[in-house]
């Protein structure tokens, strides 16, 4: 299977499962069954309370959670969470939840993590300004540019999603640290465009070029697996370490700090400012500009 721009589409670790999310009534009259019809969520929620599900929950008792966290526990939709407007974090992976709806109410969430999930739109988590985290490895989301407005967003692990496109990061202007691995995208520019980026991962990638990264060079990444990558002149700070990772056998690497054959981590110390090696079975070639 291909994506629309031709590139091989990544291998799922599970099939998506949709299930809507339904509107309820919480309104202090109502029991924690019908607040959450699914019935793993409403355990989850009853065992806080310290009770059970056939307890009617109180406005107050609703106000009063400020997490759930239930990874594994067979939840299938969020309804009712929207009733949460208290609601900081959540930590739901490994759920087959589909649909986010009930968390655009949620205006105080800080951090969400719904890795191993069936998630396609991330539109309900816009306008979450006191956001710092969003954890969505591993769902089916292609499009994040619909995130609008999180200001406080200072990091993003969305490896193996169906992203075609980056060019939302610059609506993340305070997003230090992404995981993009595993995702079908090719043009890297909006990323090096993204000077505040302390920490990218581009792993299993389809890249084949990374000379947009010429001027500037972010603290840590790695970038091993990617296809016939082309570095240019990108910038390399040899004093630090940046996880470049390689698996021999390697290309000639100048003056190496240390032996790459039985290693993944690739590091130089070269005066002659020169790095010829590979990433995996791929040639690294380019011209380091730096040398820490």
């Amino acid at each position: 299977m291909t994506t629309d721009t031709g590139v091989p589409a990544q291998p799922r670790k599970h099939e998506q499962a949709i299930t809507q999310a339904v509107a309820t009534t919480c309104d202090g009259t109502t029991t924690i069954a019908d607040c959450f019809p699914d019935k793993m969520l409403a355990q989850v929620i009853a065992k806080q309370l310290e009770t059970d599900v056939a307890h009617v929950i109180t406005v107050d008792e609703l106000d009063a959670i400020t997490e759930i966290d239930a990874n594994n526990a067979g939840i299938t939709t969020l309804s009712g969470v929207e009733h949460l407007k208290n609601l900081k974090t959540v930590h739901l992976s490994d759920n087959q939840i589909s649909d986010l709806t009930p968390l655009r109410d949620c205006e105080h969430l800080y951090d969400v993590r719904l890795y191993n999930a069936s998630v396609s739109d991330v539109s309900p988590l816009a306008n979450k300004t006191e956001l710092w985290g969003i954890g969505l490895g591993n769902n089916f989301i292609k499009d994040f540019s619909t995130m609008t407005n999180v200001p406080k967003l200072g990091w993003a692990d969305i490896y193996s999603n169906l992203i075609e496109d980056v060019s939302f990061i610059e609506q993340w202007p305070n997003c230090g640290s992404i995981w993009l691995s595993g995702n079908p995208f090719t043009d890297v520019s909006p990323l090096a465009r993204a000077t505040w980026l302390d920490r990218l991962q581009l792993e299993n990638n389809a890249i084949s070029d990374m000379s947009p990264f010429a001027d500037f060079s972010p603290k840590q990444y790695s970038m091993n697996d990617n296809q016939g990558i082309n570095m240019g002149d990108v910038t390399v700070d040899a004093g630090g370490d940046h996880g470049l990772h390689g698996e021999g056998p390697c290309g000639r690497l100048s003056a190496p700090e240390e032996d790459l054959s039985g290693r993944r981590r690739l590091r130089c110390r070269d005066r002659h400012r020169h790095l010829e090696g590979c990433l995996g079975q791929r040639r690294l070639f380019g011209q380091v500009q730096r040398i820490g």
